[in-house]
């Protein structure tokens, strides 16, 4: 597939995360907001990460919150450990417009090459393909 777009995206401390940071590892891109309903998609994904973080595996969160506070409360209410970023402009920011997110949530499982290998996948299908790679 192609690509990823490059792009730096800043945490609720300000802290910077650079995409390229993560060349070497597979990573899961999550676009989200609050409200949006990934609630029930969090579970399987949170486990993922555990099982194979490890292993070489990232998730990446990009929130298209316009919210600072409802964004950071989700993260604590939810206990994300992962990386969550966010410019704060909702469906304008930048990366969400370069990877044409229409709809959330949706993600895009990237390779250790840095390219894309599959979108949107869910449930069953990314535990799979997740395995697939780690195991």
């Amino acid at each position: 597939m192609s690509d990823i777009y490059e792009f730096t995206l800043y945490d609720r401390t300000g802290k910077a995360y650079p995409l390229s940071d993560y060349r070497g590892r597979v990573m899961l891109i999550v676009n989200t907001a609050t409200g949006c309903g990934f609630t029930p998609h969090y579970e399987p994904i949170e486990k993922m990460y555990e099982k194979y973080h490890d292993k070489g595996f990232e998730i990446y969160g990009v929130s298209l919150d316009d919210d600072g506070e409802a964004w950071k409360a989700t993260i604590e209410r939810q206990g994300m450990k992962w990386v969550n970023v966010s410019e704060l402009k909702g469906w304008q920011t930048p990366a969400a417009q370069e990877y044409s997110v229409n709809a959330i949530p949706a993600n895009f499982l990237i390779g250790e090459d840095g390219k894309i290998i599959a979108k949107d996948l869910r449930g069953e299908d990314l535990v799979a393909l997740l395995a697939e790679i780690f195991e």
